[in-house]
């Protein structure tokens, strides 16, 4: 299931995945892996570190070359830098999983995290064939689809 989208600005988004020290959605210190065409393009791979989050929420590539016009709002900071997904197995997956490691079969918690981790890619792939974008230069709007 996939909880309603948000909108964060890039200090936000920065203090919440790098600064926050109750982050129960994080693995410890892992701020997750690049996934999907709009990373490929920018050239992110690989696990996301500190640097490159920052360099994508600031509308910069992987090496560091500006590729969006960013907006500011009146704290200095980049309006909309990016899309707050939320995904989220059924409680029913959780107690399995969560049963599984209490009953010591690891190999069926294991696998049970990885369908999750497929299903949550499959649903990102599917998000981003959808999803759209519009810029407005000197009064002309563009909308853009992946």
């Amino acid at each position: 299931m996939i909880a309603t989208p948000t909108w964060i600005n890039a200090n936000s988004a920065m203090q919440y995945h790098i600064e926050s020290k109750d982050n129960y959605y994080q693995k410890e210190g892992d701020l997750g892996e690049w996934q999907g065409k709009g990373a490929q393009a920018l050239g992110f791979s690989g696990t996301v570190t500190e640097d490159e989050l920052k360099k994508a929420l600031w509308g910069k590539d992987a090496q560091g070359n500006q590729v969006v016009n960013v907006r500011l709002d009146k704290n200095k900071d980049r309006k909309r830098a990016a899309l707050g997904l939320t995904f989220n197995a059924p409680k029913s997956v959780s107690v399995a999983m969560e049963l599984a490691n209490a009953t010591g079969n690891k190999e069926l918690s294991q696998a049970i995290i990885k369908a999750h981790e497929r299903a949550v890619s499959k649903g990102i792939d599917k998000f981003e064939r959808l999803i759209q974008t519009r810029e407005t230069i000197e009064g002309e709007t563009n909308k853009y689809r992946s």
